[in-house]
């Protein structure tokens, strides 16, 4: 069986393994120490490693946060790996632009099943994009991926094409992201 992540929550592991193009959930082993005490990894048996990612940490939410080295270009993508609360409602990702205007807000809102996709320009809301199943599931991680392309926005959720947003403004400068709602963040990546 091909490991893909083990990641800490606020009480257990998530363990998943690498079920191509999506990943699949196969354990919650519930903390025996807190996770504050734990020091170091040991791995044992017969076994293939090809990386080790160690470090990350919990960002709090809201979180918001500039995004460096030129911001999100086209042909950058960014990574954000997280956890809908067990009585989440909805959570949201903006990402944005200098002059304040929201490029995309992505907004999974369990409450009324839906992704909702918009972009605030000058002060005004667009309209609303809101095809597609809800992909995300309460106290299940995620992985969600944005690429930016330079008429587009292309996204993904574990690993699986979610919906490809037709940029509304110049996509050259996103340089910031927002983060908020009922959700936990452990990993935001710019690659």
């Amino acid at each position: 069986m091909d490991f893909r992540r083990i990641v800490p929550s606020s009480s257990f592991y998530h363990i998943t393994t690498a079920n191509t193009p999506a990943t699949k959930e196969v354990k919650m082993f519930d903390y025996r120490v807190p996770l504050q005490w734990v020091t170091y990894v040991s791995i044992d048996g017969d076994t293939l490693i090809d990386h080790v990612q160690w470090g990350g940490k919990y960002y709090p939410v809201p979180y918001e946060s500039g995004i460096v080295n030129g911001g999100l270009l086209p042909g950058k993508s960014l990574f954000i790996t997280g956890m809908p609360d067990k009585r989440s409602k909805r959570f949201n990702v903006n990402l944005l632009r200098q002059n304040g205007d929201i490029i995309l807000h992505f907004n999974p809102r369990f409450d009324e099943k839906v992704v909702v996709r918009n972009a605030l320009i000058g002060g005004v809301w667009g309209k609303e994009e809101r095809e597609g199943k809800i992909p995300f599931e309460k106290d299940k991680m995620f992985d969600l991926l944005f690429q930016n392309e330079d008429y587009a926005m292309q996204i993904f959720v574990n690993g699986e094409r979610f919906a490809t947003f037709a940029h509304r403004s110049q996509s050259n400068d996103i340089v910031g992201v927002q983060i908020q709602g009922d959700v936990e963040i452990s990993g935001i990546q710019i690659q």
